[in-house]
């Protein structure tokens, strides 16, 4: 098990130890005894510019985080049920299913239910969570079934918790949602909010496409891995604090080598990871940073996981 605390990262790939990605041949593995140290790169000229110019662009648009008061359509969480205004959706029980591009704020309490979204509009959804706690017993707590981009936004000073059970139930052969945040499409995070994320079944956070998260406080304890996205990960200005018997965060597109790359530009990160902390299948680019890092296998640990390819 190694730890290690970071700061002032330019670009850390070679940090097999903690860090793996595919071009990595000969990694470093410590199990058997911990080591601590402290590391502080800041002499480094290497730049991610190039590498980043390599790769798939992302879906990131200033338009994102902008939207009109009087545009939110209100959703009340009842613990049982679900209220709301305006149109753009259905409730079915303690399900609610997001059928239009639009804004919409959530608030209160579901004991077992799910926000759905499932749509073809190719404007996105925002969805600003605004102190909710929801809790799925067999599925997603939100699931991003269909949609051109979702926005999920923690609103400041807002503490949201998602929560699954440890099996799901599916539809047919049917093996997704695999997440306890899941999305389909294109997922960003944003918000000065908070999001707390029990993981019971599998990982925490995961987009089947490009996963950035912006400015946000998210903490996570999972099963499996706590954030991936699969065409790339992207995180700035975040506070994040994982626990997971995987991967701490990772992208996983070994198909495609403009994607499967993790960009982290900056934040604050707590990661104990059963496998690597940091995982990429292609590029691992760091800017800056301060990270605790404590890997169980290194790079060189392959995991298994079904529900996770």
């Amino acid at each position: 098990m190694i730890n290690a605390t970071i700061k002032s990262l330019i670009f850390l790939s070679f940090f097999t130890a903690l860090f793996a990605c595919d071009d990595i041949t000969d990694p470093y593995t410590t199990t058997e005894e911990e080591t601590e140290s402290t590391i502080d790169i800041s002499d480094i000229s290497s730049t991610t510019d190039e590498a980043e110019q390599n790769n798939q662009s992302v879906h990131e648009d200033a338009s994102d985080y902008i939207w009109a008061e009087s545009d939110i359509i209100e959703i009340t969480l009842n613990g049982t049920s679900i209220s709301g205004e305006g149109d753009g959706y259905s409730i079915s029980g303690a399900t609610i299913t997001i059928q239009a591009a639009g804004t919409y704020r959530f608030s209160g309490t579901l004991n077992d239910g799910q926000i759905t979204v499932d749509t073809e509009d190719e404007d996105p959804v925002r969805l600003l969570l605004n102190g909710v706690t929801i809790h799925h017993s067999k599925n997603a707590a939100i699931a991003v079934l269909q949609a051109e981009k979702t926005i999920i936004v923690a609103l400041d000073g807002s503490i949201n918790t998602l929560s699954d059970g440890s099996s799901y139930t599916f539809e047919g052969d049917e093996d997704e949602p695999n997440a306890t945040l899941f999305s389909s499409d294109d997922l960003t995070i944003y918000g000065t909010g908070t999001l707390n994320i029990s993981a019971n079944y599998n990982d925490g956070i995961s987009s089947k496409d490009g996963l950035i998260i912006n400015g946000t406080t998210i903490n996570i304890e999972a099963f499996d891995d706590g954030i991936r996205g699969k065409d790339y990960t992207v995180i700035s200005n975040a506070v994040i604090e994982i626990e997971a018997s995987g991967d701490g965060i990772k992208s996983d597109n070994d198909e495609d080598s403009d994607r499967g790359y993790l960009l982290i530009h900056s934040g604050i990160f707590t990661i104990y990871a059963g496998n690597d902390a940091l995982q990429a299948a292609t590029d691992l680019l760091i800017v800056d940073g301060e990270f605790t890092l404590t890997s169980g296998g290194g790079s060189s640990y392959s995991y298994s996981s079904s529900e996770s390819q």
